[in-house]
């Protein structure tokens, strides 16, 4: 059997069955695969460095170093 004539037989599904045979045939050859994103680790800044953020970047206070 050929895939020309898979398809003609496909087409000739009911709309319901064509739904059903894609996703078997998706399963089968694993098409689109959920693909994971790696996580990246939040860095968690301390009380006296959000501080400074604020100060020097939104309200542009120039702070001494100490």
């Amino acid at each position: 059997m050929n895939a020309e004539t898979v398809h003609t037989i496909f087409r000739a599904l009911p709309l319901d069955e064509q739904k059903r045979l894609y996703t078997l045939i998706q399963k089968d050859l694993n098409i689109n695969p959920k693909k994971r994103l790696p996580k990246t680790k939040i860095q968690i800044i301390s009380d006296e460095e959000a501080r400074s953020y604020l100060l020097t970047k939104i309200f542009k206070v120039k702070l001494k170093k100490s």
